[in-house]
């Protein structure tokens, strides 16, 4: 899970100093936070008799966090679109 955290931060960092963020990387990171997402819901179930109460608190925020970022990035995706288109 450090190895994808360190590469998703390293993504993140790259796109946001870029002066120009084409739409396909941002719909890349909107991807990516949605599958991680799901990810953390499946670690969570899968593990669910051998974690603590910590570590579903853990999984279950960590999957609430990076869906609602990807809800946002999606939101500011559209938002974009539509300045654009007009």
């Amino acid at each position: 899970m450090a190895f994808i955290s360190v590469g998703y931060a390293a993504y993140s960092l790259h796109l946001a100093l870029r002066k120009v963020k084409p739409l396909s990387l941002l719909k890349i990171l909107v991807l990516a936070n949605s599958v991680w997402a799901i990810v953390c819901l499946s670690l969570m179930c899968y593990h669910f008799n051998m974690t603590n109460l910590l570590g579903k608190v853990y999984f279950l925020l960590e999957a609430l966090f990076v869906a609602g970022l990807a809800l946002l990035e999606w939101k500011q995706i559209r938002l974009l679109r539509w300045h654009i288109s007009n």
